[in-house]
């Protein structure tokens, strides 16, 4: 079941805005099935660029999605 809406209500992002029960909530949803998030792109954080001219350019249905490689102390960039 996709979720959608005519009406998109941008919330108000503030610094003392908790997103943890929200976040919590999507992800039982998506574990459940119920929420399909429409991932059109997938990619490594290094072709952003790809991934915003792709979605600028309207070639993606859906999202883009960055993976994200964290690194520890010891390794280089």
């Amino acid at each position: 079941m996709r979720l959608t809406s005519k009406f998109v209500r941008q919330p108000q992002i503030t610094k003392a805005a908790r997103f943890g029960p929200d976040l919590a909530y999507l992800i039982h949803l998506l574990e459940k099935g119920e929420l399909d998030p429409q991932i059109g792109w997938r990619g490594p954080s290094k072709r952003v660029d790809e991934a915003i001219d792709a979605l600028l350019g309207r070639r993606v249905p859906g999202k883009a999605v960055l993976d994200l490689i964290l690194r520890g102390p010891t390794d280089s960039m």
